[in-house]
């Protein structure tokens, strides 16, 4: 027909071309065409059909022989179907797309002949986008959105989630996994893992729950377990790993390139742009890096269990760095702990050191076992070792010595060179002056020996306890002060001063000479004189003492009722002088006190103890002098006979009162006469070097034992005898008494 040369069909659709020679269509021609077109829509158009003849409200008839693979349903009741008729009353979807034949997808997504991609749903898997290969051998609760997913062979791996390209296209019996992005390509049997990012995790094969998030996240482990990694090219390389920290460009790294956080070892952490923690051979298991370019761990020989946190802090085998550049030139050194800012921050090879506080052991290198605690404290510190420095820039300046205790504001602030053995506590205790050295010095107290030490000499083994005590001493040795202020002013050696402001006064030949002096007591009042030796206090109501050497100054003495009590043993190797104001120094060599004249070992006044006799101390309210305790064991004796003076002798010897012809006070004694007592006791009394005779107690001390003996014995006696009589008188009157009875009997009877 013309017309049908006219119109040309082409893949179900109608299109009209023209000829060479067209012409318009004539009404009846288009009518054919349009009756044409109407047979073909009907041939190819689906049937709308429901299952019930009764409820089609379609213009569409019912037809039990229609073979279209297309069912749509009408109406609010109807069903559509794709695919084979068959349908089931509990199929309740408006859209069911039914695939019971060979054909792998529900749908299929086309241009033109090439295949995009289909949609697949069959055993709980969800497949969208391009497969490799035709396997039907899924798994179980598994999906996949994106091309080239999936394996080409069967898996039977199950609940995986793949969201990309090229994801998990080893995958065979791996669960519970969940890529997004071309990512586990390299995956078999590894379950749990997570990734989020192209090419992250794109190693793992057998590795287990394994977390990776960003552009290229742990892209090189492949068995290793429970790593995570996070940030573009991120590297947790061992089990239980963790790497937070992104990769960075030049202009993104504020001028400097910078790597991802790497943390390469069992157990590491590594949070922070170019972070690391754990070396690459290995080493550094349980290592912390937290910071921008922290490090923990990170070279081959570094140790392990290193924590460091802060930007630049390193810490090496088991050691503590925390806050920017702590630790961070370390390299082997160990069991350090760096907290602060720039703690600890030379330290390279420097072990077991503990840096808190801002700028602490700044400049440390190789030394050890040092403590430093408060802002600057040890910060030059290069090689010394064995040191402790607690407060704001204690033993600032030091930086070779050893061994020393700082402790307080500026304690030992300018000792720079080989200090040794010192200790200082207290603000500016041993502060020093610039380069000063010093050795074996105890400084206790605010500002204690607070000058010590110069650049050309050196002070040591001085103790100083007490605010300001030793203050002046720049080059003295072996001094020794107790109290506030006490020696403040001795610049010299050999000085001990006792109590509050006790010492020379400054610029006395005593202050600044190396002979050694003691002074006892606050203020001094006697140390321009030659004394070596001053136990003072002026106040009178107490005890007032001064003992002194021979030569010039105040030589008043008195000793009060409070006095000094010694009550030990006392060794004199030179003279001892003592005055009470009654005599002059005259007989040197003598021991001189006023005391009672009551025998051996408590002389009168002005004798000499020529006896090999104990050591008198003061003893009573009285302030006489006694004899100390004796030996008395019988080992130590040769016993002889008993020794029986008693009673009769002592009635001898006569008691007066009496007081000494020089004793301007008229003080009142009581005790015998040494000539008296010659006369019974020879033995007791002996003549001094001086013709005045002394005596001794114990002569009558032990007749009066012996006498009171005596007296017991005759008491006793004389008891017996009384009961005696006692016990005649009782006989008697009982006796009398019966008589008496018997005399009343008789008397009665006669009347």
């Amino acid at each position: 027909m013309e017309v049908l040369r006219k119109v040309k069909f082409n893949g179900g659709g109608a299109t009209h071309r023209l000829n060479k020679g067209f012409s318009a269509f004539t009404l009846a021609e288009m009518m054919v065409v349009m009756l044409i077109m109407s047979i073909v829509l009907a041939a190819m158009a689906p049937v709308m059909t429901t299952k019930n003849k009764v409820d089609n409200s379609s213009p569409w008839r019912y037809s039990p022989n229609n073979s279209s693979d297309a069912y749509f349903g009408q109406g609010a009741s109807m069903r559509a179907m794709i695919g084979q008729l068959n349908g089931e009353d509990t199929d309740n979807g408006k859209l069911i797309i039914n695939n019971l034949g060979s054909s792998f997808s529900h749908i299929l997504f086309k241009n033109g002949n090439t295949i995009l991609g289909d949609l697949y749903m069959s055993g709980n898997n969800l497949i969208l986008g391009h497969r490799n290969g035709s396997s039907t051998s899924l798994g179980q609760n598994n999906i996949n959105i994106g091309p080239n997913n999936w394996p080409s062979t069967d898996i039977t791996g199950q609940s995986n989630i793949i969201i990309g390209d090229n994801a998990m296209t080893h995958l065979s019996t791996g669960s519970n996994n969940i890529g997004l992005g071309t990512t586990l390509t390299a995956l078999t049997t590894g379950t749990g893992n997570v990734t989020i990012g192209d090419n992250s995790l794109t190693s793992v094969t057998t590795g287990d729950g394994n977390i990776g998030l960003g552009n290229e996240a742990n892209p090189a482990i492949t068995t290793a377990s429970k790593t995570i990694a996070i940030g573009t090219n991120s590297v947790a390389s061992s089990n239980g790993a963790i790497a937070i920290g992104s990769s960075m460009t030049q202009s993104e790294g504020h001028g400097a390139a910078l790597d991802a956080a790497q943390a390469r070892v069992i157990n590491s952490i590594a949070i922070g742009n170019n972070a690391t923690s754990g070396a690459n051979n290995g080493a550094g298991q349980n290592s912390i890096a937290i910071g921008n370019q922290a490090k923990a761990n990170s070279t081959s020989d570094s140790g392990a269990s290193g924590i460091a946190i802060g930007a630049y802090s390193n810490a090496g085998d088991h050691s503590v760095a925390l806050g920017t550049s702590a630790l961070k030139s370390n390299t082997t050194g160990s069991d350090n702990i760096a907290v602060g800012t720039s703690a600890l921050k030379s330290n390279t090879t420097g072990s077991v050191n503990t840096a808190l506080g801002d700028s602490a052991l700044l400049s440390n290198t190789t030394g050890g076992h040092n403590i430093s605690i408060g802002y600057a404290a040890m910060q030059h510190n290069d090689t010394g070792s064995y040191n402790i420095a607690i407060g704001d820039y204690a033993l600032s300046a030091s930086n070779t010595g050893s061994n020393n205790i700082a402790i307080g504001r500026e304690a030992m602030y300018f000792q720079t060179n080989i200090n040794t053995g010192n200790t200082a506590v207290g603000a500016q205790a041993m502060a020093g002056t610039s380069k000063a050295s010093n050795y074996y010095n105890t400084a206790i107290g605010y500002q204690a020996l607070h000058s010590a030490g110069n650049t050309s000499h050196n002070a040591g083994h001085n103790t100083a306890v007490g605010a300001e005590a030793l203050y002046n001493n720049i080059t003295g040795n072996y001094n020794t002060s107790i109290g506030s202020g006490a020696c403040q002013y001795v610049t010299g050696s050999n000085k001990t001063c006792i109590g509050a402001f006790s010492g020379p006064t400054s610029g006395s030949d005593w202050a600044s000479d190396d002979k050694e002096h003691i002074f006892i007591g606050s203020r001094s009042k006697f140390n321009n004189g030659p004394a070596v030796l001053e136990v003072h206090n002026d106040y009178a109501s107490v005890r007032n003492v001064r003992a002194t050497g021979r030569g010039k100054g105040d030589q008043t003495y008195e000793i009060k009722k409070t006095g000094v009590v010694v009550n030990g043993n006392l060794f004199v190797k030179g003279m001892i002088f003592f005055n009470d104001g009654t005599d002059d120094w005259a007989n040197p060599g003598t021991i001189k006190y006023n005391g009672k004249n009551d025998g051996y070992g408590a002389q009168a006044y002005g004798r000499e103890i020529t006896q090999n006799a104990d050591l008198i101390y003061y003893s009573d309210y009285a302030g006489k002098v006694v004899h100390q305790r004796q030996d008395s064991d019988r080992r130590l004796k040769y016993v002889g006979k008993d020794n029986n003076d008693g009673l009769a002798k002592i009635k001898q010897l006569k008691v007066f009162n009496y007081v000494y012809k020089k004793d301007t006070t008229k003080t009142p004694h009581v005790g015998v006469i040494a000539q008296d007592l010659q006369k019974v006791f020879p033995n007791a009394v002996k003549k001094g070097t001086d013709g005045f005779l002394t005596i001794r107690m114990e002569d009558m001390f032990y007749a009066v034992i012996n006498a009171i003996k005596e007296l017991d014995a005759k008491i006793t006696a004389l008891q017996k005898e009384n009961q005696e009589l006692k016990q005649l008188v009782k006989q008697v009157q009982e006796d009398n008494k019966r008589l008496d009875q018997r005399l009343q009997k008789l008397e009665a009877k006669q009347k």
